[in-house]
């Protein structure tokens, strides 16, 4: 509990609260249009990389019909088939040959902005006390000043997007639809940070040609299926694990959040981030602060 919620005139709400704050200059959107931008650069290279080497397509047919399972090993075996018609190098190949690599290099510029643009956004309103709160904000300006209260840093941006309490220490008078407002900046600039990150490895992986094709296209086709305000935390896991959760992963998470009590079996290939991306996803969710989860291996 912070310290600001046992001061009296904060209980008694002796000052004017700050209700609305501008509106972040970022779009809402841009994480997701970007996605859509490096999900159908990988699939036209795909395509085009088909045709130039005239790759047959999948052989099998899916039954409309087919139950779950099935779908699921048809998906399987086509990424198989895809793997093995496709030479290593066609899609990092294909990249460097019609300069997409620049249309990255240019979005991850405009990424980089965007993500400052939301960084300093969170930075100077979370620490802003216009005159209108009255004398206590006055006073909490003085303690500023003074270096005697709390600053907002890097840590309390990433807290913005899933603790409520650590805007009500750095800034008491943020009303409850100012705090809103935060905390949806704040999650669009983890998205943001996260974006970032993973243009970055895809444009380290266009200049290697070594086996990196596969690593390359798999980065490109990733895309959130998630929604970031249901689980503000893996959104957090991601930022600080600089990855991003993979539709699969998802998938599975899911699956075995939903059936928890059925005890669930879920197959998953190795590699494919069962430690290191998949259990922190559950212990995440399953957490809380009255509920203690442990792993075992077995």
């Amino acid at each position: 509990m912070g310290s600001t919620e046992l001061t009296p005139w904060l209980v008694m709400q002796q000052y004017e609260p700050i209700n609305d704050l501008p509106l972040c200059a970022v779009p809402k959107d841009f994480v997701r249009k970007a996605e859509d931008i490096i999900y159908r650069q990988a699939v036209s290279a795909r395509q085009i990389s088909k045709q130039e080497k005239g790759t047959p397509d999948y052989p099998l047919t899916v039954c409309a019909d087919a139950k779950p399972v099935e779908q699921e090993m048809h998906l399987e075996l086509e990424k198989s088939w895809d793997v093995y018609q496709r030479s290593v190098a066609d899609i990092t190949g294909k990249l460097l040959d019609n300069h997409d690599w620049i249309l990255l290099q240019k979005l991850q510029e405009h990424t980089s902005q965007h993500r400052l643009q939301a960084e300093m956004h969170l930075k100077q309103h979370l620490a802003t006390i216009p005159d209108s709160v009255g004398c206590y904000g006055v006073a909490h300006r003085m303690l500023q000043a003074a270096g005697l209260s709390r600053t907002p840093g890097i840590l309390d941006l990433v807290q913005t997007s899933f603790d409520p309490q650590v805007m009500r220490d750095v800034n008491p008078f943020l009303a409850k639809s100012a705090s809103e407002q935060i905390t949806a900046t704040g999650r669009l600039w983890l998205q943001l940070c996260v974006l970032e990150d993973r243009i970055q490895r895809m444009l380290n992986l266009c200049h290697i040609t070594d086996n990196q094709s596969i690593a390359l296209e798999r980065e490109m086709l990733t895309r959130r299926t998630w929604d970031v305000n249901e689980h503000p935390l893996w959104l957090v896991f991601e930022a600080e694990g600089q990855l991003q959760i993979r539709p699969k992963q998802y998938f599975v998470a899911k699956q075995l959040l939903e059936n928890f009590t059925a005890g669930p079996i879920v197959q998953l290939n190795m590699g494919e981030g069962k430690t290191r991306v998949i259990l922190p996803m559950l212990v995440l969710s399953w957490a809380t602060g009255d509920k203690v989860v442990s792993t075992r291996s077995t």
